[in-house]
C-alpha cells in the first residue's frame, strides 16, 4: 500500500481518541459513537495486514473469511440472546408497575437512562405516569 492510504488509515483510527479527548475536556460527554470512525482504519489496516502475512495464497484467505465470518455469526447469536434476556426483564418490569392497584400514580424514574427507557419502549399506559 502506499504511504498516504496508511497515513489515512491510522487517521482515521486517531479520530475516536481525538474526539473522546474533547468531548472529555469541552463537553464532559462521551458516547461509545465516538469510536464508530475508528472501524474504517482497523479495517483498511487489518486488510493491508492480512494480504502482507498471507503472501497471496487463496487457501489462506478463504480460511481468515471462514473463520471471521464464524465470529461474526457467533456474537450475533449472543448478542440476539442477550436481547432475548433483556425484552424478557422489561416484560418483569412492565408488570411489575402494573401489578400495583393505585394505577393513576405517577412512576418516578431514578435516573434519567431509566426514564429515557420507559418513555420510548414501555407500553401507552405505563409511559403515560412516568416522570
Amino acid at each position: 500500500p502506499q504511504l498516504y492510504e496508511v497515513a489515512a488509515a491510522f487517521g482515521f483510527v486517531a479520530i475516536p481518541v481525538v474526539a473522546v479527548i474533547l468531548a472529555k475536556f469541552i463537553t464532559g460527554a462521551a458516547t461509545t459513537r465516538y469510536a464508530l470512525p475508528s472501524v474504517i482504519g482497523f479495517s483498511i489496516l487489518f486488510a493491508f495486514a492480512a494480504h502482507r502475512l498471507l503472501d497471496g495464497r487463496a487457501i489462506m484467505g478463504a480460511s481468515l473469511v471462514v473463520v471471521l465470518c464464524s465470529g461474526f455469526v457467533v456474537l450475533e447469536v449472543l448478542t440476539f440472546q442477550g436481547m432475548v434476556e433483556m425484552s424478557s426483564a422489561q416484560a418483569k418490569t412492565y408488570e411489575f408497575l402494573r401489578s400495583n392497584n393505585e394505577n393513576q400514580l405517577p412512576i418516578v424514574a431514578s435516573d434519567p437512562h431509566t426514564f429515557m427507557t420507559l418513555a420510548h419502549y414501555a407500553p401507552r399506559d405505563i409511559t403515560s405516569r412516568v416522570v
